[in-house]
């Protein structure tokens, strides 16, 4: 799978490739494996599957109605019926994350610094480039007139710096930038862990949500995005227990840290470290590779976790006990 959304009437849509589906399939365009698969409000039943592309990279789902696909195949948007094409564009490489907002589609190129921002219509994108070492991930939103991009710059041959950039929807200007730093900007604060800007996604509360990575604690994502002279605040990172803040970690482990940001201004409104732990109490590996926010501000990660996460072994899923890391 490669994206997932719940339509207002209940339906589960996911987006990946799939050879053979069980359920009624509709053809649009000649699509092959890449699909998408509409499950019914009992969450047991296919109700379609709608081939859209040869395969897909990615999918992103408008609140507007609109769903975009994106591939080897270019960009295809679709109606809210995931089988009417509204529009198609081929770029001149492949599209590999792509957002949607009010009709408007962002696309970024393979090449992993290009970023297309197309009309509603369709017509002649805007081209950005974003810069950087790569682009993981992009986000589009149209009430604060921008657009969205994390990833990260090698910034020396032993540091890896994330950034997030936010840049104007009429003219592709930079209209803020956090984190970014450059490697003796890093160092001088005494800071050394490598950093990823990793995820992004406009929340149903009209925030800006970020999740990054980095190699240990001692990391910029403990520091002002904008000033990273100044440690954050007890009520900008949030700390609580032994699995949102970052000691006791020996040797090089994958940590996670999401924020919530102002995206008209780039604030950082807080934010929290995310990590594991062993049964001897030392820190270990996680990563979220995506996330989603209610209108409310509830957030919801999905990753990948090393031994162990908080409380898992009597945690239930259906009324069945998940038990110990396997």
């Amino acid at each position: 799978m490669v994206a997932a959304e719940i339509t207002s009437t209940g339906e589960l849509v996911l987006a990946g490739n799939m050879s053979a589906v069980t359920g009624t399939e509709t053809v649009v365009r000649g699509g092959g494996a890449g699909a998408l698969i509409r499950i019914g409000v009992d969450g047991r039943s296919i109700d379609r599957v709608i081939r859209v592309a040869t395969t897909l990279n990615h999918a992103a789902f408008d609140r507007s109605g609109g769903t975009v696909v994106c591939g080897p195949d270019g960009v295809v948007v679709l109606e809210s019926d995931l089988t009417t094409v509204r529009w198609t564009a081929t770029p001149e490489e492949e599209v590999m994350r792509c957002a949607m907002s009010d009709g408007r589609v962002a696309a970024l190129l393979k090449t992993g610094q290009k970023l297309l921002v197309y009309p509603a219509d369709g017509s002649a994108p805007l081209s950005i480039n974003v810069g950087g070492t790569r682009v993981h991930d992009i986000a589009i939103d149209t009430k604060s007139d921008l657009v969205f991009a994390t990833g990260y710059t090698q910034a020396a041959s032993d540091l890896k710096v994330a950034f997030l950039r936010a840049y104007r929807l009429g003219d592709g200007s930079l209209a803020w930038q956090r984190y970014g730093f450059s490697a003796g900007v890093v160092k001088g604060a005494k800071l050394a862990a490598d950093s990823e800007g990793r995820q992004l996604a406009i929340g149903d509360d009209g925030m800006l949500y970020f999740a990054g990575f980095t190699d240990g604690g001692n990391s910029i994502f403990g520091r002002d995005p904008a000033d990273i002279n100044r440690v954050l605040s007890t009520s900008e990172l949030i700390k609580y227990d032994t699995y949102n803040n970052p000691f006791n970690i020996s040797g090089a482990k994958s940590l996670a840290w999401y924020g919530r940001f102002d995206p008209q201004s780039g604030q950082l409104l807080r934010g929290q470290w995310l990590l594991t732990r062993l049964s001897d109490g030392k820190g270990n590996s996680i990563s979220i590779h995506a996330l989603a926010a209610a209108a409310d501000g509830t957030l919801l990660l999905v990753g990948g976790a090393a031994c162990c996460v908080q409380g898992r072994s009597g945690m239930q899923l259906f009324n069945q006990t998940l038990g110990n890391y396997e």
